[in-house]
């Protein structure tokens, strides 16, 4: 038992939660924060990415080997394997960003859109824990 204790590893357990999130907010879904003048992140064929994630580093405990702060946003191509296949995605990390208030509305299941996140945006909240290697 004490070689599981010494195993242990800090961590972050993210959580989803259907409240009101904003554009920076830490969430699954909805809209990505990304700069006035950027465009929207594209694939090889020039259609969008499909954004999955963002994580608004400020919101999240402190791990070391993390940023402590920045907005880290994942993307993937909307297809059928979502990129996997040709490895076609795209992480966006920005040290700085604009801070707001402005909320990411509810978006309504469309049917058209192939997603693995489905409405949303879904608010992303971590709570520092230990892992342990399992027995």
């Amino acid at each position: 038992m004490e070689h599981i204790q010494k195993s242990a590893k800090s961590s972050i357990k993210l959580t989803l939660t259907k409240e009101a999130a904003t554009l920076t907010d830490s969430k699954v879904g909805g809209k990505p924060w990304l700069p006035p003048e950027m465009p929207y992140p594209q694939d090889e064929d020039g259609n969008n990415y499909l954004f999955l994630a963002q994580i608004n580093w400020a919101q999240m405990p402190r791990l070391d080997g993390y940023p402590a702060s920045g907005l880290t946003s994942f993307f993937v191509k909307e297809d059928d394997t979502f990129g996997l296949m040709d490895q076609s995605f795209q992480v966006l990390h920005f040290e700085e960003f604009i801070d707001t208030q402005e909320l990411d509305p509810f978006q309504p299941e469309d049917l058209d859109v192939y997603s693995p996140v489905l409405g949303g945006p879904y608010k992303l909240t971590g709570k520092r824990e230990s892992q342990y290697v399992p027995h």
